[in-house]
């Protein structure tokens, strides 16, 4: 008879970190969710819905445009991972390859948000630049920055959350998730 494998500390700080954040997550989604769906079911919801003002990025218009499906997907997104969490403690294994998916799909989101800054960030070049003419401040010079600090943060998270699915991917953690 073999002897179960042993739980590695890995997996257990792992679980209860996401346990701890996809629940407050959850929490604050929720409350995210009545608040937008609240505001925006009237006369404000309409307006938002029509076509954006001149010199809008259009992914802007389009982020403002669906706002309650992007506060829904984080609601989603965050009980997932609450349910992935809490399936890695009690060792799952569908659990852990839907963390893997989980960490595939943030890596993913997080090369979709440099798209979403740079594109802001262009924008607001225009616009900066505009305002420059009309005597406001010009804060051009920080946008390269602010373009840079993102790609950092995306490198960084984007390594973390690869690092996270490769780790739960490994023979060695995988054992711990057979009956």
């Amino acid at each position: 008879m073999s002897a179960l494998p042993q739980r590695s500390t890995f997996v257990t700080v792992l679980a209860w970190v996401f346990i701890a954040m996809s629940g407050s997550g959850t929490v604050i989604s929720i409350a995210q969710n009545l608040m937008i769906h609240a505001l925006l079911d009237g006369e404000l919801g309409q307006r938002l819905h029509q076509a954006p003002p001149e010199g809008v990025p259009p992914v802007v218009a389009f982020l403002v445009g669906h706002a309650q499906l992007f506060f829904i997907g984080a609601l989603l997104g965050s009980i997932a991972t609450l349910a992935c969490s809490i399936g890695l403690l009690r060792r799952q294994n569908w659990a852990r390859l839907g963390f893997v998916g989980l960490m595939l799909l943030a890596i993913a989101w997080l090369l979709a948000g440099l798209w979403i800054q740079s594109s802001v960030l262009a924008g607001m070049g225009t616009q900066f630049a505009a305002a420059g003419d009309l005597g406001g401040p010009d804060i051009s010079a920080v946008l390269p920055v602010i373009g840079v600090l993102g790609v950092l943060f995306a490198l960084v998270m984007g390594s973390v959350h690869g690092w996270i699915a490769w780790k739960l991917l490994t023979p060695v953690i995988a054992a711990e998730f057979r009956r």
